[in-house]
């Protein structure tokens, strides 16, 4: 190819917005491709404007510079702030090497993807390499080349020089692509910050250039000040600050930032204009929305009440306290499924956000079908509570595979375009931004999403100091707290020491917290001791059984409170047929053809299908047994993304509180027990420790309705193995989730000993006794010892376990008070210990219900070891899709995704 027929002669430097036909020969910070080979563009130093725009305003907002102040341990007054943004300007510096500018000549392909062969071949020109040459992995390389000096002798530089961890803060800001950056890397591209005349670029040129500017736009800010923050755990906040910033600068929508909004000379002064009323829209400066509700005084009532005669809800008595500002910035409401938790949530976020102690709020459950659900509970609360639409928060459906944002489905279009239903309106580019990005969800006013969004803000994982500063100004919510393993627990510890030190708030609910996990998650804020190293509270566990219920915990005080609502006479009857599906077929048809809704919950998804199977091959009639798209299926989680959002919402037409009369059959498995407003006539379930089948009671007579005869009163029929001895049994009974999906075998047995002992339970005043009999450590071990030698050696086991579990997390918690250095991306690190699924691609099919498929989640506990597909080749016989893995064979269909291996009951895992 001939030099002039692809460089053209021109240099463009005078003006801001081009759309050319020549290259641009300045180092840019963004561009686009206007038509064919047209482009335009933004020079560097505006865009840099940009960033530095919006890190001023966002340390400008009230809870924003608390935060930040709490990180520094010192107030940040104005010239701090100007100076902060001033280094966030030089988060692009890696934009000036030759590698980035010549991206320009990228194309993109039909399929969306990128085409780098014309600049592949011009860096193989001038002797480089294209490789890993990124604009943040080049800095190593920068500050070992003759353009260093240009960098470090300049004026601007003087600036960073007045705080002790100057160079931390800098390279903070350059890290804002994902995970911090060494510049010490010695890896080789000297190439890129070499000047190469023959393209009429010198990036030695450009640097000087970016910083001349710096010094016009910030003047102010190179006079003689105190020293900046120089804390460990500022300079991780300050990261994640900018890199929030550099999101919302270098959006390519024009209605955030347009190219041609001022000329670089002008170009800071305007960009802090349009920052303030970018973020306004974008509902993360929310001081407008405190006021408005201030105003409104509203009552509880005014927000709760029957959606049919509209009467007012009264608030119950832990309901009213939860609003109290005074009760601390880490609080646990602990009270029964379906007393209104969730409302004593939103409305002690109500509280806090008029009084302008948070910002946003981030509530995360423990499985995808509870944050689906609970999301429409928030999104309607919301807009009751700011029913102007200009004022309104912007709520988020925080759940990957899911684009929904303020009740509204979106669709993707291209790379960075989507498409909502008011797209007409440029306000809804802002309000859903923070949709469209998994990275991006805790950055709006309203998340609801699972547990793992937040957790991954904990962990060494990219992006992981965007989601943590953005979590900052929340009140966190962890609902099902209770249902977090020693691994999950010993991450969302660290996080919330993180979080509440900066001053945020988080509420911690559960119906069935044992005192042991109380009294760990209020060291927290009780001590400094945040290592989570037993489960253990260090109280006596002969007081626990009498701690008050429901209550409100918070540091230093436990407040009881009676319960105000029904107490719930449950029935309970132990029928020793665990694992017979013929049997649990027949209770279940029985119960049905006598007008029953029947909720059969099992320990593990084999087990759901074969008692779903069971019942198919029964004479229900046609519309008893739970189904989609006219196809009958258990629930479970081996259903691929685009399945369960259907079947989630079926699950809620035919077992939620609105959901019409008559007889169902529903089977699945830990799935429909979590945070889902479901009701039932009848449960059956398998035995399985009793805090998890408190949670299942919690879907029985969950509401006040009309019962069929027979079923007036709730009844639990428990499914216990046929021989009464647990432990010798072990190795038959993980086949049904005994010692397998739930380890702690000492816990079950105590269930089971405790329900031996009761004809029925009452509901909630028995949970407090029946959660420390079950699951107090100091209890269990007691209890080991009575059991003997083989019972003790397991208990040891187990809690060698799970000190093993605690311990594989802390490699991969990121420590905000650790120093700011580069960790290797991890693709294995995980929020759940084993269970980071695979994916592999198919070839486009429809699903079992008609929802459009490309690819399978094969859980990690099934997925072969050593393979490394990424697609497979499936074969469809009728509606089944089938396909193989190494030597494994798989089948998906309306049953979920079935491995046809059969007889290994480490496989027998629940999702």
């Amino acid at each position: 190819m001939a030099e002039g027929a692809l460089f053209g002669s021109v240099r463009s430097r005078s003006g801001f917005s081009k759309v050319i036909s020549p290259p641009v020969e300045c180092a840019w910070g963004k561009l686009r491709r206007e038509s064919g080979e047209r482009l335009a563009f933004l020079e560097l130093s505006s865009h840099c404007a940009d960033v530095a725009a919006v890190t001023v305003r966002l340390l400008e907002l009230p809870v924003w510079r608390r935060r930040f102040e709490a990180l520094a341990g010192r107030p940040l007054g104005p010239p701090d702030i100007v100076r902060l943004g001033l280094i966030a300007y030089l988060h692009d510096l890696g934009k000036c090497a030759v590698g980035f500018w010549l991206k320009q000549f990228d194309q993109e392909t039909a399929d969306g993807d990128i085409d780098t062969r014309i600049r592949r071949n011009i860096v193989k020109s001038i002797g480089g390499e294209l490789g890993e040459c990124g604009h943040t992995s080049v800095i190593g390389a920068l500050f070992r080349s003759d353009a260093a000096k240009i960098v470090k002798e300049h004026s601007l530089m003087n600036v960073l020089k007045q705080a002790s961890h100057h160079e931390q803060l800098l390279i903070a800001s350059i890290s804002h692509h994902g995970q911090p950056v060494n510049p010490k890397d010695t890896h080789d591209c000297s190439w890129t910050w070499q000047p190469v005349p023959h393209l009429n670029y010198d990036p030695s040129k450009e640097l000087s250039d970016l910083l001349d500017a710096g010094v016009e736009m910030f003047e102010d800010a190179l006079h003689a000040y105190d020293p900046l923050p120089d804390t460990e755990r500022f300079v991780h906040g300050f990261c994640g600050l900018v890199s929030l910033a550099d999101w919302i600068g270098s959006n390519p929508n024009t209605a955030f930032f347009p190219y041609d909004l001022a000329p670089p000379e002008n170009r800071y002064a305007l960009a802090y204009d349009r920052a303030g009323e970018v973020l306004r829209c974008m509902r993360i400066d929310c001081v407008d929305a405190a006021a408005y509700l201030r105003n409104r005084q509203l009552a509880f009532g005014d927000v709760f009440f029957d959606p049919y005669t509209k009467k007012p809800y009264e608030a119950t008595p832990i309901q009213a306290a939860a609003c109290e500002l005074n009760l601390g910035q880490l609080v646990i409401i602990e009270d029964e499924t379906g007393a209104g938790k969730t409302e004593a949530a939103l409305w002690r976020f109500k509280s806090l956000f008029e009084a302008g102690a948070v910002d946003s709020l981030v509530f995360c459950l423990p499985t995808r079908v509870s944050a689906v659900a609970l999301s429409k509970r928030v999104e309607t609360f919301i807009r009751r509570v700011f029913p102007n639409d200009e004022i309104r928060l912007n709520t988020v459906l925080a759940v990957p595979g899911y684009l929904v944002s303020d009740g509204l489905i979106g669709e993707r279009l291209a790379r960075f375009e989507f498409l909502w239903p008011e797209s007409s309106k440029e306000s809804s580019a802002h309000r859903h931004w923070a949709a469209e990005n998994s990275k991006r969800y805790l950055a709006a006013a309203v998340a609801v999403g699972t547990i793992d969004q937040v957790l991954l803000a904990g962990l060494k994982t990219r992006h992981a100091h965007l989601r943590g500063a953005a979590l900052l100004r929340s009140l966190l919510v962890v609902d099902e707290v209770h249902a977090s393993d020693v691994y999950m627990n010993r991450i969302l510890e660290r996080l919330l020491a993180r979080h509440v030190e900066a001053g945020g708030h988080a509420l911690l609910l559960s119906a069935t917290l044992g005192n042991s996990a109380r009294s760990r998650f209020l060291r927290l804020v009780e001590s400094d001791d945040h290592t989570g190293t037993s489960e253990r509270g260090g109280h006596d566990h002969g007081r626990n059984a009498v701690a008050p219920y429901p209550a409100i915990s918070s540091a230093g005080s436990l407040r009881g409170f009676g319960s105000v609502g029904r107490q719930k006479h449950v029935e309970v009857e132990l029928m020793p047929v665990l694992g017979d599906s013929t049997v649990v077929a027949d209770i279940a048809a029985a119960a049905a053809t006598a007008g029953a809704k029947v909720l059969v919950v099992h320990n593990t998804v084999n087990q759901a299908i074969d008692v779903h199977r069971e019942l198919e091959r029964k004479d229900i009639a046609s519309g008893v047994l739970f189904g989609c798209n006219g196809q009958p299926c258990p629930h479970h989680g081996r259903f691929s993304a685009v399945d369960r959002k259907v079947l989630d919402a079926q699950v809620d037409r035919l077992f939620g509180k609105q959901s019409p009369g008559g007889p169902r059959i529903l089977v699945g498995t830990q799935t429909l027990e979590q945070s889902l407003d479901i009701d039932a006539d009848l449960l059956i379930s398998d035995l399985c420790p009793m805090d998890v089948l408190l949670q299942r009671i919690g879907r029985l007579h969950r509401h006040l309705r009309d019962r069929p005869k027979r079923f007036e009163k709730p009844k639990l029929v428990l499914l216990v193995p046929r021989e009464r001895n647990l432990q010798r049994d072990l190795s038959q009974l993980k086949a049904y989730g005994l010692g397998s999906v739930y380890e702690n075998t000492l816990s079950i047995e105590a269930t089971w000993r405790e329900l031996e002992q009761r004809a029925g339970l009452t509901i909630p005043a028995d949970n407090r006794e029946l959660v420390e009999r079950a699951t107090d450590y100091d209890r269990l071990e007691t209890l080991a010892a009575e059991l003997g030698s083989d019972w003790e050696r397991s208990w040891r086991q187990l809690l060698g376990a799970e000190a093993a579990h605690r311990q594989q997390a802390m490699p991969f918690v990121l420590d905000w008070d650790g120093e700011f250095e580069v960790y290797k991306e991890n693709t294995g690190v995980l929020t759940r210990l084993g269970t980071m699924p695979r994916l592999v691609k198919i070839a486009k099919t429809r699903s079992p219900f008609g929802q459009p498929l490309t690819e399978l989640q094969i859980p990690h506990h099934l997925w072969p070891e050593g393979c490394d597909e990424a697609e497979v080749e499936i074969e469809h016989i009728g509606d089944v899709i089938s396909f193989r893995l190494a030597e494994r064979s798989f089948s998906y269909s309306r049953l979920g995704l079935v491995y046809s291996r059969s007889g290994d009951a480490d496989l027998q895992m629940s999702d």
